[in-house]
């Protein structure tokens, strides 16, 4: 049995297994232990290594455990001799005052609290070196330290784009194996197979080597055999096929059972085949197993069977010779056409697995090449450093057991066999030379009731056999969440013995936090709402839509009317009135997301689904796509037709009639069309769109039926394909990248870039998936849908438990024992999901049941013990499910749980009923106040290029050149002569070339380069930048290699170089867009005298065309530097060519290219920047670093300016906020 845990008591040693059920405080723990390893134990943070599985759940835990230090250093600060430090710690960390006032008491009994300080400071200080990582960040961690172990190269670029490199191989592969042989092209051109489909079918499989599989022999050999004996059979039938048709229809189709040939169904089959006949083809062997077999799998063609299917009376009349001569022909046929079937599915099989195998081999092969990774590949590097390198393996596990003391397994319920091997090896002593070894102590922390990622490779039974491994297991027993009825109601429904359908895998009891629920008293804990309408159906169960149609309608009425009596001062929780965005709406599909949401706006309720979808997948994306591919084809009404019909515009079949028949509107439309093509290319892809759809009133149309999440998912292609756009895609392959996308969104998640993003929540109903909801809790939760019966997996590979083994198999290999463990673990799953939705409610839980024809195989029948259905009967009557959920409540102890089963619906309700009853009550409505026209105005988007210009600028989009060069200049962008080719030991910066691509690339270089890195480590990026910029790498490598070490080596303030800041000091390439009135560069003269600048640069702004700007000014900061804790450094690369680089040159250079001002924006900007995060900044320090200039040692080749806040304030006001 699990000890209960205690963060100040347990043992800091072994294996321990630490279950947390939902609610019972699993992070606040983790923060507790991880306060007592700094305070108790004395260990640094970065000894202290926390592993999670999700970006967002890293960044909680650092939140957290940072907290809990700063409460204990708080307390600290506070304490003095003879205080109660129990009253400081529930003055100052209230949530945590007694673990905090014990931790403390016992720190002080062995330092002193000056000391404890210290210490804490120490920590909070070193924070951001803190081992706490995602699966992901640690394994790299790894490679990156221990190189050398690991056999990987020393540095490691990260590839996020998955699966465009997966089907790059996958295509090698096909090229490879399938263009080459026929039988396997026609193979895959009948079954519509592409590189593509095949490898997204087990791409998800590619990072799972522990995964064995099922050989299918010599299959493409089978297949050719197959397909000749389907063939012989088939010239056998056909030779005769006028007496094989008039035997079947004219002397024996009369005769039998109408049921089981039906007569114009095999009339047409004859037809048919006889067709194939004439015409000398094959009929698909697929057509021919479609009629030629039973449910059973019989031969419907064999003598015997025809002969039991002709009534008794007629058989004696029957001649046998003409069953002998059917089941010769076409029971032949049948016959090999199942087995040419069968040899298909085992060639496809036999091809998907030898994919993978290749795939494998050519990934490992690609990773000894390459210095790119994707995430698989950094936990398979791991895994195979630990278990496959024989000789470093051993001191690789030593190392990890050496750089981290203590190890905290976060949710390690979604761990697989390929993780916990990799911690296994690592922090678990199994050898004698690791229990010789400081071994770390390892703490798995996780509820396996919420293991409900599989279809992500998670796997329960790999946190089984970890769970059997605890030395220690210990278990969270106080539920903080919810109210003691809700927590024992819902413990009542898993009361069952194996709750979850799996051994070594109970519902363990928890107590509650508190006794009292925060509702209305008439609110019951656990409602459970009957949909069937037992009068009119009877006994029958209902279509399961028409259920769903009614959940969903029934749901939407509920939250109307508590919303409504919230309104009216009815419905509180706690001492406040429930508000929108404390109900949740918890489904199980997107689908059933989306009806939810079409109900909810029904009534008028604003609501956002919250969804981890692919942004590609949705139809706004199709939509975009059509679009653009009517702009390149505006002549293609078609393509117009299909743009207006879909969700952008939203046109009727009414309407689309009076368009084909109104020549006006086509012209208007190819007009548009050839406008947004001339934009694009002017413009570019994101101006162009924005244009269009203000101009035909799509956003419009969109807000006044309040789509915020259409509205937000075409921004957030439109941001996409602006950014792919910079790649210098031309308009014909940036749709066809679109178009892409959108094909392979089904079959790979990609980049969190194609995330949908959230609609604005805070004030909404929020509908989330069951598998989004698990972590988050919400006071009031509907389950609209958990009535419907759950199906059989259909997967067409399943993973399947073998004697402890996990195997890949195809669903035809699936034995009868597996296919019980498939439903069994189907179910084991289902169960999980449910039990999360359950708990998600902190107040009360709404559920929605019905008699439906999957009843049978739902969860909550399951966990009711219902009893099993009787032989041949596929439903449960409504009644008699009803009447097993009364005898179930009736059960339960009234005390201490607390359900209510109503049949009736709620009332209707309108959306017309809120605006009315709150003017029956005369409180207050708010209505849009009417404001006062304002005069038109041009906005500008403006840069310092298009300042300098000295040329009036267009009102309408920023230029393309800005926005694919926002870092260069105008000197940088035009070549200088060539200088005459110098000796190579002559060779320096003054010979490097010159011109845009130069510019580009040296800033490219320097956008990710490591200053506190020698350049000459860094030499394999360089060479593939100077590469990508058609400079030759031989030539100049060694010259750029020693500039770049002169720039990062030149004292820039303070005697500090850029190798003296460390990266979280630095922030590199800060793009910037800020609003501006009355941008005077009139006053700017003035104001750059009253600053000191040399007079060389207030006479040259003197040579700027005065105007005042109004709008927006954009632009991108090389680099931002932090320095002191009042001064901000903005520095700026240059790659002019200069006589020389001494001050007077570069003032020089300054005034004459107007760099000054370039330099105000950029100063406007970093303070705008800094005072966004309320970072205090008394000096902004302007660096323009000339790159062939610098020498390492002076400050030749940086040119200086120093602007105190004070000063720039008038722009940060009169240009910038105002």
């Amino acid at each position: 049995m699990p000890s209960s845990f205690s963060p100040l008591h347990i043992p800091i040693q072994g294996i321990n297994l630490i279950e947390a059920s939902a609610g019972t405080g699993k992070t606040w723990n983790i923060a507790a232990l991880f306060a007592r390893l700094v305070l108790l134990e004395q260990m640094p943070v970065d000894k202290i290594l926390v592993v999670t599985f999700t970006k967002a759940a890293t960044a909680e835990l650092k939140t957290r455990l940072r907290a809990r230090l700063n409460d204990a250093l708080r307390v600290l600060q506070k304490y003095e001799d003879g205080q109660d430090i129990a009253e400081l710690c529930q003055k100052y960390a209230p949530d945590a005052a007694a673990f905090l006032a014990e931790l403390l008491q016992k720190a002080m009994a062995n330092e002193s609290p000056e000391r404890l300080v210290i210490r804490l400071k120490a920590a909070i200080s070193q924070f951001d070196h803190a081992s706490i990582y995602t699966i992901h960040g640690f394994c790299q961690r790894v490679l990156q330290d221990f190189a050398f172990y690991c056999q990987v190269p020393f540095s490691l670029e990260m590839d996020e784009e998955q699966h465009r490199q997966d089907y790059v191989a996958a295509q090698d592969y096909w090229r490879a194996t399938v263009a080459h042989d026929d039988t396997l092209a026609q193979l895959v051109y009948r079954h519509r197979q592409t590189p593509q489909n095949l490898a997204a079918r087990v791409q998800s499989f590619l990072a799972r080597p522990y995964l064995k599989t099922q050989p299918v022999g010599k299959a493409t050999d089978f297949l050719r055999q197959a397909e000749q004996d389907y063939r012989r059979a088939w010239q056998h039938a056909a030779a005769q096929w006028p007496q094989v048709q008039a035997a079947f229809l004219g002397e024996v189709q009369p005769k039998l059972n109408k049921k089981s040939y039906e007569p114009q169904k095999y009339a047409d089959f004859c037809a048919l085949l006889a067709q194939h006949a004439q015409e000398g083809t094959e009929p698909p062997a697929s057509t021919v197993v479609q009629h030629s077999f039973d449910s059973k799998g019989d031969n419907k063609f064999r003598a015997d069977y025809l002969l039991s299917k002709i009534a008794k009376a007629q058989q004696a009349a029957q001649n046998r010779e003409t069953l002998a001569f059917l089941e010769d022909t076409l029971g032949g046929l049948a016959e090999t056409a199942q087995a040419a079937e069968q040899a298909e599915r085992n060639a496809l099989i036999g091809l998907t697995l030898a994919l993978l195998d290749d795939w494998r081999v050519q990934n490992e092969r690609g990773k000894e090449q390459q210095t790119t990774r994707q995430f698989d590949d950094l936990l398979l590097d791991v895994f195979h450093a630990l278990q496959e390198n024989r000789t470093h393996a051993a001191a690789l596990s030593q190392a990890m057991a050496r750089q981290w003391r203590v190890a905290l397994i976060d949710e390690f319920q979604d761990t697989d066999p390929l993780q916990y091997d990799i911690f296994r090896r690592a922090f678990a002593a199994e050898s004698d030379t690791q229990k010789a070894a400081c071994t770390p102590a390892w703490f798995m922390v996780g509820d396996p009731k919420q293991a409900i990622y599989s279809f992500r490779g998670a796997d329960i039974f790999a946190y089984l056999a970890a769970a059997e491994k605890a030395e220690h297991r210990y278990t969270l027993t106080t539920n903080h969440r919810s109210h003691a009825r809700l927590i024992n109601s819902i413990g009542a429904l898993f009361a069952r013995d194996k709750p979850f359908a799996l051994d070594h895998l109970p519902y363990e009891t928890v107590s509650a936090g508190r006794a009292e629920k925060r509702l209305p008293e008439h609110e019951p804990s656990v409602r459970i709402r009957w949909l069937n309408d037992l009068h009119e159906c009877g006994d029958t169960a209902e279509a399961a839509d028409t259920l769903r149609h009614r959940a969903a309608d029934w749901c939407a009425r509920e939250i109307a009317r508590s919303l409504h009596l919230s309104a009216q001062g009815q419905f509180h929780i706690g001492s406040l009135p429930l508000e929108a965005g404390q109900i949740a709406v918890l489904v199980r599909s997107h689908k059933d997301g989306g009806l939810m949401q079409r109900t909810l706006k029904k009534y008028g309720i604003q609501s956002v689904l919250m969804s981890r979808e692919n942004l590609f997948a949705q139809e706004e994306a199709t939509a975009v796509c059509a679009l653009l591919e009517f702009w390149l084809k505006p002549q293609k009404t078609e393509l117009l037709v299909y743009v207006l019909a879909g969700c952008l515009f939203g046109y009727t079949a009414a309407d689309v009639q009076a368009l084909l028949a109104d020549d006006a509107q086509l012209a208007y439309w190819t007009e548009s069309a050839l406008q947004a093509q001339q934009d694009w290319q002017q413009w570019g892809v994101y101006a162009a769109m924005q244009r269009f759809l203000q101009q035909n009133g799509v956003i419009t149309r969109l807000l006044a039926q309040g789509s915020e999440r259409m509205l937000t998912n075409i921004g957030q292609i439109m941001e996409l394909l602006a950014a792919e756009d910079e790649q210098g895609r031309n308009e014909t392959a940036l749709q066809q990248w679109l178009a892409q996308e959108i094909a392979q969104s089904t079959q790979s998640g990609g980049a969190e870039s194609r995330l949908l993003r959230l609609e604005s929540d805070e004030h909404l109903v929020k509908i989330v998936t069951m598998h989004a909801a698990k972590g988050l809790q919400y006071p009031i939760v509907y389950c609209p849908f958990v009535w419907n019966g759950g199906n059989a997996s259909a997967d067409e590979w399943q993973v399947v438990q073998r004697s402890g083994e996990n195997w890949l198999l195809h669903k035809t290999q699936l034995e009868d024992g597996d296919r019980e463990s498939v439903a069994q673990a189907q179910l084991s799953e289902d169960l999980r999901l449910l039990y999360v939705a359950l708990t998600r409610a902190e107040e009360q839980l709404n559920l929605y049941m019905a008699a439906g024809k999957n009843t049978h195989r739902s969860d909550f029948y399951y966990l009711l013990d219902a009893p099993p259905q009787e032989s041949g009967k596929k439903t449960i009557a409504p009644a008699a499910y009803r009447k097993i959920w009364q005898e179930f409540i009736a059960r339960q102890d009234a005390q201490n749980t607390d359900f209510v089963l109503t049949d009736e619906p709620p009332p209707p309700f309108a959306a017309s009923e809120r605006t009315a009853a709150a003017e029956h009550e005369g409180q207050p409505l708010y209505r849009a106040v009417p404001l006062p026209q304002r005069r038109y105005a041009v906005t500008r988007h403006t840069s310092f290029t298009a300042l300098t210009r000295n040329m009036p600028r267009q009102p309408y989009p920023v230029a393309a050149e800005e926005l694919l060069q926002p870092a260069l200049d105008s000197a940088e962008q035009h070549p200088l002569p060539a200088l005459p080719a110098a000796q190579e030991q002559e060779r320096s910066m003054a010979d490097f070339p010159a011109g845009t691509g130069v510019g580009v690339c040296l800033h490219s270089l320097l956008e990710y380069f490591r200053f506190q890195q020698a350049a000459c480590t860094q030499s394999a990026r360089t060479t593939r930048v100077l590469a990508q910029y058609s400079i030759d790498a031989d030539m100049w490598l060694d010259t750029v290699n020693d500039m770049l070490d002169k720039v990062r080596q030149t004292p820039l303030i303070g005697g500090k170089a850029l190798c003296d800041f460390p990266p979280e000091q630095r922030l590199a390439e800060l793009d910037f867009l800020f609003p501006v009135r009355q941008f005077d560069l009139a006053v700017l003269p003035q104001w750059l005298a009253e600053s000191g600048l040399d007079g060389d640069i207030v006479q040259a702004a003197f040579s700027l065309t005065a105007q005042q700007v109004s709008g927006f000014l954009n632009g991108a900061i090389d680099l931002l530097l932090w320095h002191e804790p009042d001064t901000i450094v903005v520095a700026d690369y240059k790659s002019n060519r200069l006589p020389d680089y001494a001050p007077e040159s570069l003032t020089r250079a300054i005034a004459e290219h107007h760099y000054y001002l370039q330099a105000l924006i950029y100063a406007i900007a970093a303070a705008r920047y800094c005072q966004s995060r309320k970072i205090a900044v008394r000096h902004i320090a302007v660096r323009y670093l000339f790159l062939r200039g610098m020498d390492g040692e002076s400050g030749t080749g940086v040119w200086s300016w120093d602007i105190p806040m004070e000063h720039l304030q008038p722009w940060l006001i009169h240009g910038g906020d105002a």
